[in-house]
């Protein structure tokens, strides 16, 4: 991408029930549109809220070319606030996963990371 480039990044965030009242599913999406790849997906996080505001993060994942630039970060914060969580917990496999969630504690406030 030339560095004039504008890099536009577009989230999406649908949270569904099952019809319990307690418990949302929560899908999230990075795209990124950098004049060249429109529309990219980036990175996808898939969840459950519950009603203490709890988000419990089963899987997030970003396109093996582009780690390490941040979306996943970004998108987990994201999704953070839009559901507005109070609690973030997750069994974390590798590193990768581990600095995305040192980063996005970094940069949130009054949230509390439940993390083995």
């Amino acid at each position: 991408m030339p560095p004039y480039a504008l890099r536009m990044e577009r989230i999406e965030i649908h949270t569904t029930t099952s019809g319990a009242e307690e418990l949302a599913y929560v899908t999230a999406t990075l795209y990124v549109d950098d004049g060249e790849n429109l529309d990219q997906q980036v990175s996808e996080l898939e969840g459950d809220l519950f009603r203490d505001r709890t988000l419990y993060v089963g899987s997030i994942s970003t396109q093996p070319a582009l780690r390490g630039q941040g979306f996943a970060t970004r998108l987990l914060v994201h999704a953070i606030e839009v559901v507005g969580a109070r609690t973030v917990q997750a069994h974390i496999v590798n590193g990768e996963a581990d600095a995305v969630f040192a980063k996005a504690r970094a940069l949130t406030t009054d949230v509390e990371f439940d993390l083995p």
